[in-house]
């Protein structure tokens, strides 16, 4: 199946930031999802856009298609569901899709847990589960010993939904820097 095309009715409309912007989130949810079978994001990319970096030419029918398939391919796998793209399928992938919301959220608390735990053992401070959160219920919470408040396990889940924008690398250095000007 050819998912790039020089040219495309459904490919005009669309602009290439869009289209780039969509694919990478599709491609961190596939890799989320998939995450024990670790497909590398380079390999999928080359995989379902060989023409990468992503231009308005990505059939994204074409695109959403190779999506599905992996759905099945990973329903099956992981779950031993057979999803036959019938309607009565829906109640298959809300299973699946409850079990890996269960992978995101512990794969938020293992990885918010080491960064918290780099800045409390860099900085000192003390976990605690904070309630006085404006649209929150009990949150994962870090303080550090200069009274500073972080939530470890929710910036991780911002990465995780928005990428690199988010980079956990650069909260951690602004982290410590700030942490180091307190002291």
């Amino acid at each position: 199946m050819e998912l790039v095309k020089t040219a495309g009715k459904h490919n005009q409309s669309l602009k290439p930031t869009m289209v780039q912007g969509e694919l990478l989130r599709a491609v961190e949810s596939v890799y989320l999802a998939s995450y024990r079978r670790r497909v590398p994001i380079a390999a999928y990319l080359n995989r379902y856009a060989p023409s990468h970096p992503m231009s308005e030419n990505v059939d994204i029918e074409g695109v959403m298609a190779a999506h599905a398939t992996e759905a099945v391919e990973h329903a099956k796998e992981r779950f031993g569901f057979d999803l036959d793209y019938s309607p009565e399928s829906i109640s298959q992938v809300e299973q699946a899709l409850a079990e890996v919301a269960n992978d995101v959220e512990w794969l938020c608390r293992m990885y918010g847990g080491y960064i918290g735990e780099v800045l409390r053992r860099q900085h000192g401070g003390e976990w605690n589960l904070s309630d006085d959160l404006p649209d929150a219920d009990r949150v994962i919470g870090l303080t550090l010993s200069n009274g500073t408040r972080l939530f470890p396990p929710s910036k991780v889940a911002k990465r995780l939904h928005h990428g690199e924008g988010d980079s956990v690398e650069f909260y951690y250095k602004v982290v410590s820097q700030e942490a180091r000007k307190g002291a």
